[in-house]
């Protein structure tokens, strides 16, 4: 497993994971150019990407997202929180909501 930081802070946080050939950008705060450049520093392609996982919707975590998902066909992957929080358009970007379960009551 890879794990690359590309920026972490309030210019911008992208963390890139890859596995077994599969990569993903865990938050897109740094915009498509950008990323691009910071994957090549790492020795690694923006075309090879399979998703976009948004932790939550801050600008500084979400700023680039809908521009790459729309730009090469990358899924966002979040919650519908971060969704309804944020303004990408369900639409036109593909967008892909984890379901989320309410915690289960604890036992007293």
């Amino acid at each position: 497993m890879l794990v690359a930081p590309l920026g972490s802070g309030s210019a911008g946080n992208a963390y890139y994971f890859e596995s077994d050939g599969t990569s993903i950008l865990v938050d897109a705060g740094f915009g498509p150019r950008e990323t691009r450049k910071r994957l090549e520093q790492v020795g690694r392609d923006i075309e090879k990407l399979r998703a976009i996982v948004v932790t939550h919707e801050h600008y500084d975590h979400i700023r680039g997202a809908e521009r790459i998902a729309r730009k090469y066909g990358i899924p966002i992957y979040l919650t519908q929180g971060t969704l309804d929080a944020s303004e990408i358009d369900r639409i036109e970007t593909p967008v892909v909501v984890f379901p989320t379960t309410p915690p289960s009551p604890s036992a007293s």
